[in-house]
């Protein structure tokens, strides 16, 4: 197993409720039962062609979701199929098309998808983090976050709304460039750290600081004085191919 380092800063106490929610690879967060349980809306920035965490969630308490992004289109799915089906590789095709028929089933009703980049200027293809919280009325808001960089847009308007949320999953990336700026925000969010993980696609710098991590933020989790050993129990490689990284904080 690889080792990376973080700033002690980022360490945390034990959350005793952590559950896993989505898949067992990438795309898989742990978060706290207790702000599952407490949310009003769930709000997806990063759907691309995977939405089991959103899916998971409403097993567990089944609100509305508001998800975002603009990469997500029938184009995806569509190519994906065509260029299986050129492979002769049929049966992955059709599981491409079954897919996008999943993907128009979840995102109706209640639940809605935009076909938005989340974090920068409104535009076509782009609405920011403030104008959503304007927009709805829920004060008891999860938020999983995983938008490729465009997290740091969304940090002042995380800390300005903290008060209406109950849980967040944030996937920073860059950490080597951006480490100040994570461990500043940590310390101003009034939501407590209660899991770190790295993704082990983007690997460790050689500073031995993981390029890419997922952190949980909770409300209403349930806190104990237990040593923290990451990886957790709970936590899977995101890349299945590779060792798991074991994070350290000195």
């Amino acid at each position: 197993m690889k080792a990376a380092a973080l700033p002690l800063a980022l360490r945390h106490k034990s959350c005793e409720d952590l559950i896993r929610l989505g898949s067992q690879s990438d795309g898989g967060y742990l978060v706290s039962k207790r702000d599952v349980d407490a949310s009003g809306i769930l709000l997806g920035f990063g759907i691309n062609t995977d939405w089991n965490f959103e899916e998971e969630f409403l097993k567990c308490n089944p609100i509305k979701v508001r998800a975002y992004d603009a990469s997500t289109k029938f184009e995806k799915f569509f190519k994906q199929a065509v260029y299986a089906g050129l492979r002769f590789r049929f049966g992955s095709a059709a599981r491409k098309l079954f897919k996008y028929l999943s993907f128009r089933k979840f995102f109706s009703g209640k639940n809605e998808f935009y076909a938005k980049f989340v974090g920068t200027d409104p535009g076509p293809l782009f609405v920011s983090l403030g104008s959503i919280f304007e927009e709805i009325d829920e004060k008891n808001v999860f938020v999983k976050m995983d938008v490729e960089g465009s997290e740091y847009r969304c940090l002042d308007d995380l800390v300005s709304h903290q008060e209406r949320l109950v849980g967040a999953v944030i996937e920073f990336h860059d950490v080597d460039f951006h480490l100040d700026r994570i461990v500043n925000f940590v310390k101003t969010f009034e939501l407590s750290l209660v899991h770190v993980h790295a993704n082990n696609f983007a690997g460790i710098d050689r500073n031995g600081v993981p390029l890419v991590v997922e952190l949980t933020f909770s409300r209403h989790g349930e806190f104990s004085d237990s040593a923290v050993s990451l990886p957790h129990l709970l936590d899977r490689a995101c890349n299945e191919n590779d060792d798991e990284i074991r994070i350290e904080f000195r």
